[in-house]
Parts: C-alpha cells; sequence; structure tokens
C-alpha cells in the first residue's frame, strides 16, 4: 500500500485487515524500500476474496479504509517437473516461481496410490524448485502431484528410485568414552541409530543411545557408552546404498565428551 508521504518505521501494529466478513486477518510482516512512501504487507490471502485494510500512526489521520481483491490464476502453462529422486525424497520443478509452498501443497503417492507422508519442503532459488523429504524405496515407483490456490500445476509426475551408489564410504572420527562422529562421502540426511551397528571386540553389539547430525547428514555423531582402551567397529547402512566398509577404532584413555 502507498501513501501521500513517507512515514517510515511502520510496523505490523499500524495496520488492519479484515477479510469480507469484517475478521480481523494476521499480518505476519511489514516492509518497505522507499523509506516509507509504500509497504509491503505480508498475510496468507484467499484467491477471490475481498479484504479491506486501514492504517493508523499517532498524530496522523491516515486516509480511508480501502479494498481489494485477490485475482483468480488459472495458469494451465505451469507444469511440474521431478528431477533427483532418492530413498530421501525428490525435486520438483515449477515453470515459474511459487514461493511459499509447504508439505500441504505437494501429494506424494506410492504405485498402490496410498499416501507418503512427507516430512519438509525446502525452496533455494525462491520457489523454481522445491525439495521434497520423504522415506522411499529403491524401485519403487511413486507419483508427485501439486497444488496451490488460484492455480492449475500441470499433471501428475511419475518418478523411480534408482539403485543407491557404491561409492559412498564411511569414515571415523574423535573416538571417546561417549561415542564416535562418522563421516559420509556425500550427505544422507534423517539417518537414525537403526542405520549403524556398533559392535565391540567381542562381536557383541553396543547399545547405541542417540545418533545426531548438525550438517545435513555428512557427519553423524553416534553416542554409546564406550570403554577407554577398547577397540569397536561400526557399519552404516541405508536402504538402496551400499555404504563402504567396516570401521573400527579405539577408544584412548582420558577421553571423554
Amino acid at each position: 500500500m502507498g501513501l501521500s508521504s513517507a512515514l517510515n518505521g511502520l510496523s505490523t501494529s499500524n495496520f488492519t485487515l479484515l477479510n469480507s466478513s469484517g475478521y480481523q486477518i494476521t499480518t505476519t510482516g511489514v516492509t518497505t524500500s522507499n523509506g516509507g512512501l509504500t509497504y509491503t504487507i505480508s498475510a496468507p490471502l484467499t484467491a477471490g476474496q475481498t479484504y479491506t485494510v486501514t492504517a493508523n500512526y499517532v498524530g496522523y489521520t491516515i486516509g480511508t479504509a480501502q479494498s481489494f481483491t485477490i485475482p483468480s490464476y488459472s495458469t494451465t502453462n505451469e507444469t511440474l517437473t521431478v528431477s533427483n529422486p532418492t530413498t530421501a525424497g525428490v525435486t520438483v520443478g515449477l515453470s515459474t516461481a511459487l514461493n511459499g509452498l509447504t508439505t500441504s501443497n505437494f501429494t506424494l503417492l506410492n504405485s498402490s496410490g496410498y499416501q507418503i507422508t512427507t516430512t519438509g519442503v525446502t525452496t533455494s532459488n525462491g520457489g523454481l524448485t522445491y525439495t521434497i523429504s520423504a522415506p522411499l524405496t529403491v524401485g519403487q515407483t511413486y507419483t508427485v502431484t501439486a497444488n496451490y490456490a488460484g492455480y492449475t500445476i500441470g499433471t501428475a509426475q511419475s518418478f523411480t528410485i534408482p539403485s543407491g551408489t557404491s561409492s559412498e564410504t564411511l569414515t571415523v572420527s574423535n573416538p571417546t568414552t561417549t561415542g564416535v562422529t562418522v563421516g559420509l562421502s556425500s550427505a544422507l540426511n534423517g539417518l537414525t541409530a537403526s542405520n549403524f551397528t556398533l559392535l565391540n571386540s567381542s562381536g557383541y553389539s553396543v547399545t547405541i543411545a542417540g545418533v545426531a547430525t548438525s550438517n545435513g547428514g555428512v557427519t553423524y555423531m553416534i553416542s554409546a557408552p564406550l570403554s577407554a582402551g577398547q577397540t569397536y567397529t561400526v557399519t552404516a547402512n541405508y536402504v538402496g546404498y551400499t555404504i563402504g566398509t567396516t570401521q573400527s577404532f579405539t577408544i584412548p584413555y582420558g577421553t571423554t565428551n
């Protein structure tokens, strides 16, 4: 919205946004790039609906309520593509950017027509492509569709999860009495304790108390009660991937985290 003279520093509290029923709409943000001549108000609005906006500022009378209608779009030329299918998810592309999509805007089905839970959706280019995170199985075929209010987004796209890579390697570092760090040659996000096997020198399994990553799956910190001076082996598994060979390590004396 625009003002006849600049008023810098306005915030969401200076604007009131109502729907056609008179209910207030929550404004999630207010920004200006020209010192307060115009403001962009961010809020979840619906195509085809009419809204009114008013502004207030101490010592000023700012015009009258302004009404506007959100246009309905039917862009039949909006297309959907898929790429980079893995057991961790798939990337979808749009012919024009639609920023702000979430898991609710995508539907992922397996070959039997059952819906697959999407655990996350991210974009790094303003909505031209989205990476959908979901647990998928090697050799299985899936379909993905996208929806967005006021848009027709192409047709359902199918894709098959290929076999994993045998070039994935495993390394170990920082062994202590509380655990060990393992590294992967390429990121595999979402691994849990069930993806790792930790054995002592007698071949008995050691209980893993937890697994955490802070870099998207390039390295994982495996928490487990280990003994100084003892040697252990660790292996990793992930559906569709061959992850290196068994790695051995010894816990040095005097190391704790």
